[in-house]
């Protein structure tokens, strides 16, 4: 039983590092720069996200 309840708490450590994980990504200006180049008819769904984050300053007003 104790063995069970170990790999339930791994389990549960190991899914919220997943997500708070690929929750901040952020993408080098590199990127950014490249991503302005590649017409927006090939960017992937991700990439909007990404660059949306990544790339475009928030409004600080």
């Amino acid at each position: 039983m104790n063995v069970l309840r170990l790999l339930g708490g791994i389990w549960v450590v190991m899914a919220l590092a997943f997500v708070f994980g690929c929750s901040e990504k952020t993408m080098p200006e590199e990127w950014c720069e490249q991503m302005m180049e590649k017409p927006n008819k090939e960017w992937q769904e991700e990439e909007f996200k990404l660059f949306a984050k990544s790339c475009i300053p928030e409004d600080e007003s």
